[in-house]
């Protein structure tokens, strides 16, 4: 379907997006920068470049680009699709975010959420109606294809083949909950388990130095590995006896669906989009957010019921391909489009 399409892609400057997009042939890509408050020059940046390249319809991410889409689009008629990745922050008495929530509504076309969570905690935060929001689950390549084994992987992050090694996929920020994660590591490691937690994500915040701390605090320090951003997932994935997901907040989760299309037995928090990917006991083991004790019995149960786990792993493979594969997401963003479009193109 891409072959249909002119593709002109806005960014805000260089970094890994661009670095993906440029091994795509025929992707057009402009840089603009949109920072500052509310800025107008980037909104009128936007409707001079749908006027001079005739663009017919435009496709936002996130909350800030979505809300200068929106406003462009409206200026321009250009119809605009908008899909949000994660829950905003819509405190009470927060009506500078509302309103502008409330503007992407009118505005925009379609509002697509990556789970039905996020879906009807979107409605729940405007005034604008359910007919406007669908969900549109992220989708994964799901052909396995790890060039490497489980102890050549190992081998690259310094771990050994007798290592209980358990996994975690997030850039380090208080929404992964990895301060959970390292309690619940705490208690399973004075059990005498010879584990190892390897997370994997940008560390370029102040949390990480808290974590350190806290690790520091539990005597953890070689217990847990931070490994910053790793690109090969699949690598990543290769390795690991267990993927946890101890996150407080979360849209959706690829990495889920990436660990069980991988064959990797998963625990993960009930926080929002996890939900929708995980059943209970059938595909995976599902525990509260902030449940300490419940995240740690979760991994000891994955790790100590070989039998149980090799039927949750199988199932958790099926779901993935029935429900979760890029092409069936590719295949329902098209149909909105095609929608947007009144059916031409």
């Amino acid at each position: 379907g891409s072959a249909r399409y002119e593709h002109h892609v806005f960014l805000p400057g260089h970094g890994w997006l661009y670095d993906k997009l440029t091994t795509i042939k025929g992707i057009k890509i402009t840089f603009c920068d949109g920072s500052g408050r509310f800025n107008l020059g980037y909104i009128r940046s936007i409707v001079e470049y749908l006027k001079n390249n005739k663009i017919r319809l435009m496709h936002s991410h996130l909350f800030g680009t979505s809300l200068y889409a929106s406003i462009a689009g409206f200026v321009s008629r250009v119809p605009v699709i908008c899909t949000f990745h994660g829950y905003i922050d819509c405190r009470a008495g927060d009506r500078l975010q509302k309103i502008k929530l409330n503007l992407i509504g009118l505005c925009a076309k379609r509002i697509i959420a990556v789970s039905d969570g996020l879906k009807d905690f979107l409605i729940a935060n405007t005034r604008i109606g359910r007919h406007k929001f669908i969900t549109i689950h992220n989708g994964i390549d799901t052909r396995i294809d790890c060039e490497i084994t489980r102890a050549e992987a190992r081998k690259l992050f310094g771990l050994s083949e007798t290592d209980i090694v358990v996994g975690s996929i997030g850039n380090v920020k208080p929404a992964k909950g990895y301060d959970e994660l390292i309690k619940a590591a705490k208690i399973l490691c004075d059990k005498g388990y010879n584990f190892r937690f390897v997370i994997a994500g940008n560390t370029d915040n102040g949390q990480y130095i808290d974590l350190l701390k806290l690790c520091d605090e539990l005597s953890l320090r070689e217990k847990v590995l931070f490994l910053g951003f790793v690109e090969k997932t699949d690598i990543f994935l290769s390795m690991l006896n267990l993927f946890v997901l101890s996150s407080k907040s979360e849209g959706f989760s690829l990495a889920t669906i990436e660990a069980m299309n991988a064959g990797v037995p998963v625990v993960v928090t009930r926080s929002g989009g996890p939900q929708e990917i995980v059943t209970d006991g059938l595909n995976g083991i599902l525990v509260n957010v902030g449940d300490t004790n419940e995240l740690a019995a979760g991994i000891d149960q994955m790790l100590n019921d070989p039998e149980s786990v090799g039927k949750l792993v199988d199932n958790a493979r099926r779901e993935v391909a029935a429900r979760f594969s890029i092409e069936m997401t590719v295949r329902r963003y098209e149909q909105e489009y095609l929608e947007a479009l009144g059916g031409i193109i």
